[in-house]
């Protein structure tokens, strides 16, 4: 299996993407507060709970982004 130059290239930048998304949504997912109703009761969650959702959020963000882009650039030599 070869792989040329442009393919190469979409997937360096889908992973680049992926793992910038990895690391702003798990630092986003980590550092939000618990979100309070009127009634001053707060619902909390786990603090891993949602780093891993954030982080899971970013890396589907970033996949789709960079494949967009790819898209919308039209990568042609």
């Amino acid at each position: 299996m070869t792989v040329n130059q442009n393919e190469k290239r979409l997937l360096m930048f889908v992973t680049c993407c992926a793992m910038a998304g990895l690391v702003v949504g798990g630092v986003s997912g980590f550092t939000n507060k618990p979100s309070c109703n009127d009634n001053i009761q707060c619902l909390t969650e786990d603090t891993l709970y949602r780093t891993v959702k954030g982080m899971t959020t970013g890396l589907g963000g970033g996949v789709g982004a960079a494949f967009a882009i790819h898209v919308g650039m039209g990568y042609k030599d």
